[in-house]
């Protein structure tokens, strides 16, 4: 068994045998699924079990790079980044959710001026 991390951006997904998982949530699936999924590395990544604070500077320097973030400076400013990003994919995802559930604002003539 495996811990994975979903990273999607376009909010819960269904995953088979685990069922609906959040953006920035971990949960726990075989080998076989884990390697199925992580093929898709911009929507899951390997957990790490302690938290960010676990991994070594190589590790999370390879995180923001994979996410096209500047990845220089401490640990501490490399996973206040990572965190950072995490909380920015949450908020998309919610407003983006938000979006397709019909329950944004309607603009109005006057709103644009």
């Amino acid at each position: 068994m495996q811990q994975l991390t979903h990273l999607s951006p376009l909010g819960d997904l269904e995953i088979p045998n685990v069922g609906v998982v959040a953006p920035g949530e971990t949960f726990e699936v075989d080998d076989h699924t884990a390697e199925q999924l992580l093929e898709q590395d911009e929507l899951f990544q390997l957990a790490a079990p302690e938290g960010l604070d676990a991994l070594t500077a190589k590790e999370l320097r390879d995180i923001l790079h994979d996410r096209g973030l500047p990845a220089t400076g401490t640990k501490p400013a490399l996973v206040a980044r990572i965190k950072e990003s995490d909380a920015d994919a949450e908020a998309r995802a919610a407003a983006e959710a938000e979006a397709a559930a019909g329950n944004t604002p309607a603009t109005t003539e006057g709103d644009n001026k």
